[in-house]
């Protein structure tokens, strides 16, 4: 359980992502999981590391901790948060990507 607890995601809108520079991404522990797709960039990690220090954070962007972030994270891989309701791309940029 507590690999659930410290799981954490950040879900940043594709229209938001030129509002993060790389600075920003330093604050992501180096074993952090990117996923880029045309509708979002993910970012996911397990670590007790809290985000402090992207404020204020911009709007739209989700920051989920524990049992939401792993449930909105399986919602994303499975296709359920696209456009089209259960397409496939996603799952696949997940296995290219991991």
């Amino acid at each position: 359980m507590q690999l659930l607890k410290n799981f954490k995601l950040l879900n940043i809108p594709i229209e938001k992502v030129s509002e993060f520079s790389p600075h920003h991404y330093t604050y992501f522990p180096p074993s952090s999981f990117i996923l880029k797709t045309c509708q979002r960039l993910l970012v996911l990690w397990v670590d007790q590391l809290e985000i402090h220090a992207i404020h204020p954070m911009p709007a739209k962007v989700l920051y989920l901790k524990g049992e939401k972030a792993y449930s909105f994270a399986l919602e994303v891989v499975s296709g359920l948060q696209s456009p089209v309701v259960g397409e496939q791309e996603v799952s696949h940029q997940f296995k290219k990507c991991y």
